[in-house]
């Protein structure tokens, strides 16, 4: 299951990412099993390619997204910190060429 290659061209970050289940690192740990994230070059690999933590975390830290905030449920976030999160992960997987954000309030 997942979404098809050409969709991961445009990502949408939604304004309440807190509609999400779980964590943030669960998120990102669901991103890791879709077919689209798997390399094109090898359409037998069965491994989805992993989503680069280093970099959604580089990403998080030079905004001041504090660490224990990824291992709390969304809906335990305020609107804000969810907002951020959800577009360090966006900015962090640096795969979109667009990105739609959804009435974004910083």
């Amino acid at each position: 299951s997942g979404v098809p290659t050409y969709r991961t061209h445009i990502q949408y970050v939604p304004q309440r990412p807190s509609l999400l289940p779980k964590t943030p690192l669960d998120f990102i740990d669901t991103l890791n099993t879709f077919k689209s994230r798997r390399k094109s070059s090898d359409k037998h690999n069965k491994t989805a390619e992993p989503v680069n933590y280093d970099r959604i975390m580089k990403v998080a830290d030079d905004w001041g997204i504090d660490e224990e905030l990824w291992e709390r449920a969304w809906n335990t976030l305020s609107g804000g910190e969810s907002q951020r999160i959800a577009l360090a992960i966006a900015f962090g997987l640096d795969t979109a060429e667009v990105l739609l954000l959804d009435g974004m309030s910083f």
